[in-house]
């Protein structure tokens, strides 16, 4: 392929119109990614409620075995 039809190609790829179709796949893959993003952020903030519940439950529980022994 000539150079020139290369980048005549490049350019238009850069700077024409782009199919629907082609911008809807990439904004299917952009969500796809939002969403992998979003669903271990959950995951990150199921697990520091469970890890800082069992510590109130920890500290509770050693605060009144505490007191207890007074």
């Amino acid at each position: 392929m000539p150079f020139k039809q290369v980048v005549s190609n490049w350019l238009r790829e850069c700077f024409g119109h782009k199919d629907a179709l082609i911008l809807m796949e990439k904004e299917l893959r952009e969500a796809s990614q939002d969403l992998l993003r979003a669903e271990s952020g959950l995951e990150y903030a199921r697990c520091m409620v469970e890890y800082n519940a069992a510590r109130v439950y920890r500290l509770k529980n050693r605060i009144e075995a505490h007191k207890g022994t007074q």
